[in-house]
């Protein structure tokens, strides 16, 4: 959590970026609920899964700024 805490202050402190956005996969429910702690929110944008495009990647942000 430490690693992501730092790219968080980073891009609020050094960049004019409104938010940070990852993926994760539909099924990582571990790597969901670690990312929504962080404060991340799912988008609701979701994308296929490069490896199988019958899975899914969701999209989560983390807002910066407002």
């Amino acid at each position: 959590m430490l690693m992501l805490d730092e790219i968080v202050r980073w891009a609020h402190e050094e960049t004019t970026a409104e938010r940070l956005v990852l993926l994760v996969h539909e099924d990582n429910h571990r790597a969901i609920a670690f990312y929504r702690r962080s404060g991340f929110v799912p988008t609701g944008y979701e994308e296929p899964y490069p490896l199988n495009d019958s899975q899914r990647e969701v999209e989560m942000a983390h807002p910066l700024r407002g």
